[in-house]
C-alpha cells in the first residue's frame, strides 16, 4: 500500500530516478524499453535503481513513486518495507524514550494501581498506549524525505537558488549541494539525517528522527498525551500519599511519613519524576501550539519570524490548526519553475 505522502515539490538537477508511467507521461519521461534496460534491485527493505541521465530541470514525482522506484533514502536514515517503516539513525535514543514512558508507568500499575478502581486502571493503561503510539508514529513515519538526485556533471554551471513567482509572492528554491536538488522554501537540510526533508521543523533528541510535514501532527499528539499522561498519573500519586496519611492516624508532617512509609516511597518518586517530565513538556507544547497556531514551524520562527504564517498560512489561528494537525498535503505539489522564466541568483 503506498504512503499517504503528498508530493514533493523539488527541483532536480542532472540525473534522476525513473519514474512510475504516470509519472513519467507527465514530465515526458523515458521509454518503457529504457525503463526495462535499468532493472531493480532489492535492498534491506528499499528498491534502489541505476538512474537515467535527464539534463534538465524537472520537479519531483510523488513521494510513493518515489520509494517504490527511486533512489529515495540515501542518508542516515533506516528504511524498512519500502519507506513504510522509516527511523531516525538515532535508534538508540528512541528506545530510551519508550524506557522513560514505560518504566515510570509499570512502578504505577505494579504499586499503586491496584488500590483504585478497575475503571480508573483502565483509563491509565488506554491513556499509556495512546501515547506509545503517538510516539511510534512519530519515530517511525517518514517525516517527508526529499527523493535526491544523482551529482550532475558540473556543479559551477548551476545557479545557487531559483526563483519563481506563487499567489503573489516570490519562492526561492535554494540548491542543496548533498542532495543535488532544488527544494522548496519550507524543506531544509538535516545534517543528523543528512536528507532535505519537506516542512522541516527540527530534528528531535527524544524521537531520533526529523519531524516534517508528515509527521508532525504526531509529534503534536504526543506531547500532548505525555503531558496529559503525566498529569493523571501524578495526581493519583497525590490522592494515594493523602488517603494513606490520613489513615495513619498521625498529625501534620508525621502523618505524611507514615503514609509516605506505608506506601513504600513509590508514590512520591514517582510524583517528581512527572513534575520534571511536565515542566520540562509544558514549554514545548506551548511553543509548538503557538507555532501551529501561526503556521510556523521551529526553523523558521528563528529565520523569518511572522512572515512565513502570513505567506502560507491559512487564514486563521482554527484554520493553521486544522491543517497542521489533519494534512499532510504540500502546497507546493506540482510547482514547476519552468513554467514561467525563473530568475537565478547567485
Amino acid at each position: 500500500m503506498p504512503l499517504p505522502n503528498a508530493c514533493c515539490c523539488s527541483v532536480l538537477v542532472g540525473r534522476r530516478a525513473p519514474r512510475e508511467r504516470t509519472c513519467s507521461d507527465a514530465h515526458g519521461g523515458a521509454s518503457a524499453a529504457a525503463a526495462a534496460e535499468l532493472g531493480e534491485v532489492g535492498t534491506a527493505g528499499v528498491d534502489h535503481h541505476r538512474d537515467a541521465l535527464q539534463p534538465e530541470i524537472e520537479p519531483a514525482c510523488c513521494p510513493s513513486a518515489a520509494v517504490q522506484h527511486g533512489k529515495r533514502y540515501l542518508g542516515n536514515n533506516y528504511v524498512f518495507f519500502k519507506g513504510r517503516l522509516v527511523l531516525g539513525p538515532d535508534v538508540g535514543v528512541a528506545c530510551t524514550t519508550v524506557g522513560l514512558i514505560v518504566v515510570p508507568t509499570a512502578l504505577f500499575f505494579g504499586f499503586l494501581s491496584p488500590h483504585f478502581h478497575p475503571v480508573m486502571t483502565l483509563f491509565c493503561v488506554l491513556l499509556v498506549l495512546a501515547t506509545l503510539g503517538a510516539f511510534g508514529l512519530t519515530a517511525t513515519t517518514d517525516p517527508g524525505i526529499i527523493q535526491r538526485n544523482e551529482p550532475p556533471p558540473s556543479l559551477d554551471d548551476l545557479p545557487s537558488e531559483i526563483s519563481h513567482p506563487w499567489n503573489g509572492v516570490t519562492l526561492r528554491f535554494k540548491y542543496c549541494r548533498t542532495c543535488y536538488i532544488y527544494r522548496n522554501p519550507r524543506a531544509s537540510h538535516c545534517s543528523i539525517c543528512n536528507n532535505c526533508v519537506e516542512r522541516f521543523d527540527h530534528h528531535c533528541p527524544w524521537t531520533g528522527t526529523c519531524i516534517g510535514l508528515q509527521n508532525y501532527r504526531f509529534f503534536i499528539w504526543f506531547l500532548g498525551l505525555v503531558l496529559t499522561c503525566t498529569l493523571y498519573q501524578g495526581a493519583w500519586c497525590v490522592a494515594m500519599l493523602a488517603v494513606y496519611s490520613l489513615e495513619s492516624g498521625e498529625q501534620g508532617f508525621a502523618a505524611f511519613l507514615a503514609g509516605l512509609k506505608r506506601a513504600n516511597y513509590v508514590p512520591l518518586l514517582l510524583l517528581i519524576y512527572y513534575v520534571l517530565i511536565f515542566a520540562s513538556v509544558v514549554p514545548l507544547f506551548g511553543f509548538h501550539v503557538y507555532l501551529t497556531a501561526n503556521y510556523m514551524t521551529t526553523r523558521e520562527s528563528y529565520k523569518d519570524g511572522n512572515s512565513t504564517g502570513l505567506v502560507f498560512g491559512k487564514g486563521s489561528c482554527r484554520g493553521n490548526c486544522v491543517d497542521v494537525c489533519t494534512s499532510t498535503a504540500n502546497p507546493f505539489a506540482g510547482l514547476d519553475p519552468r513554467a514561467a522564466p525563473p530568475v537565478a541568483s547567485e
